[in-house]
Formats: C-alpha cells, sequence, structure tokens
C-alpha cells in the first residue's frame, strides 16, 4: 500500500481507474471525520462493561512521535488510538497518561473496573505510566510467552526443523526452488 495524499481523489487518473464518484478533498475528509465518530459509538458499544487491557506501543519515524492504544478483551481487539501527542516535545508519562484518558473518555471506558492490564514494552516511560495509574504491566515478553505456553510442543518441532533445513546444501534446494529459508524463533 502506498502512502497518498488527499488531493489524489480528485486526479483524473484517479477516477478514470476506479470507480470513485467526483469527490473534492473537504468531502473526504468530512466523510472520514463521520464515519470516526460511527466507528467509536460502534466501538463503545462493543466495549461496554467489559474487562480489558491496553496493548500500547510508542514510537518515533522521521521527527514525528507516534502512540498507538489497542484494547485487548477476551473476545475482541479495537485500535482505539493512533495519534501524536499534542506536546512532541513532551513524551512523559504524565502526557500519556492524559492521552489514555482522552481514550477512556471517548469510548466510555471506566478505568476503576474495566481496564486491567497494560501490555508495553519496559521503556521506562511505561513502568512509569503503570506505576501512576495503578495498573498493572506485562512486559511484551512475558506477554507472548503466556500466549505461546500452549505451544511449546509444536515450537520446539518447528525448531528442530528449521535446524535440519539450515544446512548448506538444504539452504541451496530452497533458494532454487524460490523457497524461504529456514528462520529460529527470538529468545527472549
Amino acid at each position: 500500500m502506498e502512502n497518498r495524499v488527499l488531493s489524489m481523489c480528485e486526479k483524473i487518473k484517479t477516477r478514470k481507474y476506479t470507480h470513485l464518484k467526483p469527490l473534492s478533498v473537504n468531502t473526504l475528509k468530512n466523510n472520514m471525520f463521520e464515519l470516526e465518530t460511527v466507528m467509536q459509538a460502534s466501538i463503545k458499544t462493543q466495549l461496554e462493561r467489559k474487562k480489558m487491557g491496553f496493548a500500547v506501543d510508542a514510537w518515533k519515524k522521521d521527527g514525528t512521535h507516534f502512540v498507538a492504544i489497542i484494547a485487548i478483551t477476551s473476545t475482541d481487539k479495537f485500535l482505539l488510538c493512533f495519534s501524536t501527542l499534542p506536546d512532541e516535545s513532551d513524551m512523559s508519562a504524565d502526557a500519556t497518561i492524559d492521552l489514555f484518558d482522552y481514550v477512556l473518555d471517548t469510548y466510555g471506558i471506566d478505568a476503576a473496573t474495566q481496564l486491567c492490564f497494560y501490555v508495553c514494552d519496559h521503556a521506562s516511560v511505561n513502568v512509569a505510566i503503570a506505576r501512576k495509574t495503578s495498573v498493572p504491566m506485562i512486559g511484551c515478553s512475558l506477554a507472548m510467552q503466556a500466549l505461546m505456553s500452549d505451544y511449546t510442543d509444536l515450537l520446539e518441532k518447528v525448531h528442530r526443523l528449521m535446524s535440519k533445513l539450515n544446512t548448506i546444501k538444504t539452504r541451496h534446494r530452497l533458494r532454487e526452488a524460490d523457497a524461504l529459508m529456514p528462520t529460529f524463533g527470538n529468545a527472549t
């Protein structure tokens, strides 16, 4: 998928090679904001009175800081927020907690009764968030180990198979067949 500017909807070639009706950038933006409101209402209804955790990640790309918050229930996952922080110079725990408060308010989530845990990396800011909000944090590695614990026998078989396929002759045969090369799981 390519990152395109919204003005592509006004280009002649876009209309020529798609079945889009004429659409201005302003109309597209308005429709996107209306869709956001509809989706937030739908997600809010689905999360009502459910216990959940937040999977949280923050990163920087080309000088812009991004934060993603995903709600995890026993049956579903919902991307609640993919955003920059209002003040990009402040990537502190307090700034992220303010974003959490906004998300909690937007989706009508009661942090005291519904929010049970965070899944995030062990960055110092995430540890501070967990401490300040009194919500337990599960490190990504621990969460993954817990998730995969039921499959240890299968994972060991896959590891043995990858070891057998990781010889010079076998790798050569795989290359000739345009097949993927053997890879090993990370021991984290």
